[in-house]
């Protein structure tokens, strides 16, 4: 009976301990801005009161945790606060760049590339290797959720067994993974799927929890928001908050909201709006160029315009289809800047999470390069088909250097 008593209270213990974690890791978002080069006085004013009550309320929760042995159980680094280093990694990273250390999960042989490298390794060893350097270069590639796929019931469970295989594979990595359910159809109606898509949302935190995840959240939902009128957005942007909200309570997440790309439809400052009202503030930041094929120079000046807007907000470009640039349309006022329905000659761009520039914390091949756009009226593969030779030639263009038009971007001085 002794025994039994010493467990259940030790279970007791440890379940109001994980509480306090994730409440002091929710609570985490507004100090990573804080502890920048830039100071609190760069904050807003509303931010700089959080800030305030933030660092005093996590103070007296952080004399709690120890009191109940937290410090020694929670899978933080030695010497690194939580809020700054979340994904817990040694040594901590600098310029309040979270990514700088990150030891990424390979898809490998398990991923679409990864199969289709061993289906061509007899009879096209060529292709063989391109199809390898996608599946085998961290970094590279991420897992999607889909929202219509399963049932509600069974997005936790699906979600945590995933990653519990990923952890069993490669202990200690952290899984990319992103979602793309709100842009069912362009201009969809918002409140059509709100409730279902935070039922999922919500399933979807739970099923992460404790595993280190980064997650790019809703790729073109806030890009695709030109068509929706005023009160469809106000909707929009509230289900991005509330996604973020929920995300915000797994310990060990990266959240990275949609900011389209600099030749879509938003300025920088309209998507700063668009971003501030979706409770960006909580999150990590925000990507680039998710869907779009920029030139990396004209992907991170506008990210840096917009992280400038909102006093600091980091973000990531996706570099997975623009080593070559864009392929221009001949009338951009009827077409659009750029074809983006499986566009030639595209190929990989720079990756690195090293970037030496300002409020950029990476430049990653997260949108899952060689999956087709869809048919684009050619005969092209289905929608969200791998398309191998596609897949090769754009690691056969492949270009790593940070190359496009001229603009004044910011370095960094601390993230080399």
């Amino acid at each position: 009976m002794r025994s039994g008593t010493a467990g259940t209270s030790q279970s007791r213990s440890d379940a109001h301990s994980e509480a306090c974690v994730r409440f002091v890791y929710y609570h985490r978002r507004i100090l990573v801005r804080a502890v920048n080069d830039r100071g609190t006085r760069a904050l807003w004013p509303h931010a700089q009161r959080r800030f305030r009550f933030r660092a005093s309320l996590l103070g007296v929760l952080a004399a709690v945790a120890v009191g109940f042995g937290l410090a020694a159980r929670a899978p933080v680094a030695s010497g690194a606060p939580a809020q700054l280093n979340p994904l817990a990694y040694f040594p901590p990273p600098t310029d309040g760049d979270p990514l700088q250390h990150v030891r990424w999960y390979v898809f490998g042989a398990d991923s679409p590339a990864g199969r289709a490298a061993v289906a061509y390794s007899a009879a096209n060893p060529t292709w063989a290797a391109a199809l390898d350097t996608l599946a085998q270069t961290p970094g590279s590639l991420s897992h999607r959720f889909w929202m219509w796929n399963e049932p509600i019931g069974s997005v936790a469970r699906i979600v945590r067994a995933y990653l519990d295989q990923a952890q069993r594979q490669q202990p200690g990595t952290t899984v990319a993974l992103n979602t793309y359910s709100l842009i069912h159809g362009s201009c969809l109606d918002p409140a059509s799927i709100r409730r279902h898509f935070e039922r999922w949302v919500t399933q979807l935190a739970r099923g992460i929890g404790t595993h280190r995840v980064v997650l790019y959240l809703e790729e073109d939902s806030l890009l695709e928001t030109h068509c929706l009128t005023p009160a469809q957005v106000r909707i929009r942007e509230r289900e991005l908050a509330f996604a973020v909200r929920q995300l915000s309570h797994d310990p060990h997440t990266l959240v990275y909201l949609d900011a389209g790309a600099p030749d879509a439809y938003q300025t920088p400052r309209q998507m700063a709006a668009l971003l501030r009202a979706s409770d960006v503030a909580q999150a990590a930041g925000f990507a680039v160029n998710a869907t779009h094929h920029v030139w990396t120079t004209a992907a991170i000046w506008y990210g840096q315009r917009i992280a400038r807007i909102l006093g600091g907000e980091h973000f990531i470009v996706n570099t997975s289809s623009n080593g070559q640039g864009p392929y221009l349309n001949r009338h951009p006022r009827t077409q659009g800047v750029e074809l983006l329905c499986n566009p030639p000659g595209m190929g990989l761009g720079p990756l690195t999470w090293n970037t030496g520039y300002r409020y950029l914390d990476a430049l990653l091949w997260y949108n899952n390069p060689g999956f087709s756009d869809g048919s684009c009226g050619r005969g092209n593969p289905p929608t969200g088909t791998f398309w191998p030779a596609y897949a090769v030639a754009l690691v056969q263009h492949r270009n790593p250097q940070i190359t496009g038009p001229f603009y004044h971007l910011l370095r960094s001085r601390t993230d080399t």
